[in-house]
């Protein structure tokens, strides 16, 4: 038997390979665990003094591989076109990866570097999001993202391209905010106008964490992973 965490990967496999069929694949989403993340929700690791963030800036945050897949190289070359908009912030790219080095040589090239902030590889990336304001994910292609689930546990506002799984989590302007693939001048324009409407921060940030709760908690997981595995066995027993 097989399991999909999206529509989108369900519908991948059948369509893609002849092992797989409706009646050999689950639909079953990532999930994550509320308890673990309710220990980091309050912890300050002083990260802002530690890069340098003065208390007045808003954190602008990607967590994730600086990779091709991830949209970060294009999303910087957009900025540079934008950067009067983001006087008052701080990009914050928490991760590493094969782009590493190209994403630094762009940032300097473009003069961006009093902009963006890299922290490099991180152990432990849940210590980041309490300091994050709003969460960007230009993402060229996914499936469901952790960071996604993530950053919704933590109560922060979302900026995404609309790919992969990620509008079966996140609702357009409910709990988020989704913008058509490949558009970097409306996704950037997005993130601006959410940075400065407290209201829809708080909203996303209540709706979000109604989210995760209800659909996403690793013990609705659990549960059903169980309830999947009982009904095999049943069936080949």
């Amino acid at each position: 038997h097989n399991i999909a965490c999206g529509s989108l990967v369900y519908d991948y496999y059948i369509k893609n390979t002849d092992y797989v069929n409706d009646k050999n694949i689950t639909i079953l989403s990532n999930a994550i665990d509320i308890c673990d993340i309710k220990k980091y929700v309050n912890k300050n690791d002083n990260l802002r003094e530690k890069f340098n963030i003065p208390g007045d800036k808003m954190i602008l945050g990607f967590v994730g591989r600086l990779s091709e897949q991830k949209g970060i190289i294009p999303f910087i070359r957009e900025i540079s076109f934008n950067k009067e908009k983001f006087k008052d912030c701080k990009f914050l790219l928490v991760g590493s990866g094969e782009q590493e080095d190209k994403v630094k040589n762009l940032i300097k090239e473009l003069d961006l570097e009093d902009l963006f902030i890299l922290t490099g590889y991180q152990k432990n990336i849940y210590r980041f999001y309490p300091i994050i304001d709003i969460l960007f994910l230009p993402s060229l292609y996914e499936g469901l993202p952790m960071v996604i689930l993530e950053a919704m546990s933590f109560g922060k506002s979302i900026v995404s391209m609309d790919v992969g799984s990620i509008n079966e989590v996140i609702e357009n302007n409910e709990n988020g905010l989704l913008v058509e693939s490949n558009n970097l001048s409306e996704f950037i324009e997005q993130i601006d106008l959410l940075k400065s409407n407290n209201q829809k921060i708080e909203k996303f940030r209540i709706n979000s964490i109604k989210t995760i709760e209800k659909n996403y908690d690793i013990k609705i997981y659990i549960n059903k992973l169980n309830s999947l595995y009982d009904r095999i066995c049943k069936k080949n027993g």
